[in-house]
């Protein structure tokens, strides 16, 4: 009986490993990657679709908070997680090839008076963030510092970017910072009556899908991603799947 308990431990706790299924992992950050239940599942899920598939690797997607994501992915339960910056997990194995360019911007009210001009402009503040995402070198240092954190109020779970804005409409907080193309989507779909302004903008980042560290076959993996995407590009079906969430290729749009 010890045996057969060991045993079932073992399968459940496994890495994945090479199979016909890719198991990736992100939470709801629409256009990037949307609700898992939704027709539109985000660009980069339909990316992996179009790069995987044809190739007999079925993408399965589905939605957990990022912290819960990337601590899951790095011991290998899941293959990758989708719409990463470097800075979020430095140990995974990034592609080449990014997916996307994100710009994090401060969101307020039309009528706050407020504006972001550095750290020393936080104090005193309350600034919505979502546990386990970067913002950029200013930013990850001061929540690295009880002291200098407390302008940061935390928000979890894949409704944390809808309950920041609920927040700042409500004026529990006096503004959030998240990426302009995810909170452009946000709004026009579920806050359509809702003006908010930018007050401050952070370094843009690159967006990757980042695969497990704990999975030998990750750098396979990353090199299939990148041929592909240099051949999604260069069929135009990288454009046609922009096109569905009313974007513009990254490298085009600069």
């Amino acid at each position: 009986m010890k045996h057969v308990l060991l045993m079932v431990l073992w399968v459940c706790y496994a890495p994945a490993v090479w199979s016909q299924t890719l198991e990736v992992r992100a939470d709801p950050w629409c256009p990037y990657t949307c609700d898992d239940e939704s027709e539109k599942k985000g660009y980069m899920i339909e990316l992996l679709k179009t790069i995987f598939e044809p190739q007999g690797l079925k993408v399965s997607y589905s939605n957990l908070s990022w912290k819960r994501a990337l601590d899951s992915t790095r011991k290998g339960r899941y293959n990758a997680v989708v719409g990463a910056f470097r800075s979020d997990a430095p140990d995974f194995v990034f592609p080449e090839s990014h997916a996307g360019i994100s710009r994090n911007f401060f969101y307020a009210l039309p009528k706050s008076t407020w504006q972001y001009t550095g750290p020393k402009s936080l104090q005193g503040q309350t600034v919505g963030i979502i546990r386990g995402y970067t913002y950029g070198d200013d930013i990850d240092e001061l929540l690295k510092d009880p002291e200098k954190k407390r302008f940061a109020q935390l928000f979890y779970g894949n409704n944390a970017l809808d309950d920041m804005i609920e927040s700042v409409r409500d004026r529990r907080i006096m503004a959030f910072i998240d990426d302009t193309n995810v909170v452009a989507y946000s709004l026009a779909q579920k806050f359509p009556k809702l003006k908010l302004r930018k007050v401050g903008q952070l370094e843009e980042e690159k967006v990757f899908v980042a695969f497990s560290p704990a999975i030998k076959e990750s750098k396979r993996y990353a090199q299939m991603f990148d041929e592909g995407m240099k051949n999604i590009r260069k069929k135009g079906e990288l454009a046609k799947i922009l096109s569905r969430y009313n974007l513009e290729d990254w490298k085009k749009a600069k």
